[in-house]
């Protein structure tokens, strides 16, 4: 009998979608109203993730691992590795970017903008090059076409193809909210780090607020990467830590910018 993917399923991860690419859009709309040069903050930051993250860190990636090409066989070094990659690539694009946005406006609406434009860039193209894609491939087996995608890819392939779409049928429904609720929780978490180093841009808090910066985004990244290692196997306590994580940070900045007076830029 074939396989066919449930309705909930289905739901579940067509909402995920919704959030992971609704979510930027909406607070890009919000930090736009009634404010010039916003647009181009939000750009800038998409720019910075887009440099930082998905050129330079992939570009480092590749050095790294053809030099060393048994680093994953260390859990200990690839987790330090790719955590500290991680931090230290995008909070470097950061600080470039905020930089240059604070030289013609130094308003905490900059950091906001950037930081909806560094994570809101992360969202929509894990929400159209991830989500999306494992949508489409649900509403395809549910279509009939199992058996012509796995006819598309190579023997070599074959298999890995068809434990994917095994993984979409059989998993629970629940498992399919979660791509879209870490991204809700990771555009905040970029906001939060965005602020910080627009604290640092600024003269509100000492350079070494950087490599703060560059340490919090490493921390966070643990729990990803010891999920992908499978030393943590439950996606949901992998999102409830990221969440947990991300909250103290928030609450963090809040304090901090409040102790300084800085209210939130985003007019209600």
């Amino acid at each position: 009998m074939q396989q066919t993917v449930p309705m909930l399923s289905i739901g579940l991860m067509a909402l995920s979608v919704v959030l992971a690419i609704g979510t930027p859009i909406v607070l890009a709309v919000l930090c736009c109203r009634g404010r010039k040069g916003t647009f181009t903050e939000i750009m800038v930051g998409a720019a910075g993730f887009f440099v930082g993250a998905l050129v330079l860190e992939q570009f480092c990636h590749a050095l790294v691992f053809r030099f060393f090409p048994n680093l994953a066989q260390n859990p200990v070094a690839y987790c330090l590795y790719a955590c500290l990659a991680a931090g230290f690539f995008e909070e470097t694009a950061r600080l470039v970017g905020l930089n240059w946005l604070c030289k013609q406006d130094s308003s905490p609406m900059a950091g906001l903008a950037y930081g909806v434009g560094h994570g809101g860039f992360e969202a929509i193209n894990i929400g159209f090059g991830g989500l999306m894609s494992n949508l489409s491939l649900m509403m395809m087996i549910n279509g009939g076409q199992a058996a012509s995608l796995l006819e598309s890819v190579s023997e070599e392939q074959r298999q890995a193809a068809q434990a994917q779409l095994d993984a979409l049928c059989t998993s629970q429904p629940i498992t399919f909210l979660a791509g879209g609720v870490e991204r809700v929780i990771t555009l905040a978490f970029h906001i939060a780090l965005s602020m910080i180093v627009w604290m640092v841009v600024t003269g509100r808090i000492p350079r070494w607020g950087y490599f703060v910066a560059v340490g919090i985004h490493a921390l966070a990244d643990v729990a990803a990467v010891l999920y992908q290692l499978h030393f943590i196997t439950s996606v949901w306590l992998t999102e409830a830590l990221i969440f947990v994580f991300t909250a103290v940070v928030c609450y963090g900045v809040v304090q901090m910018l409040k102790k300084q007076g800085v209210a939130c830029p985003i007019k209600r």
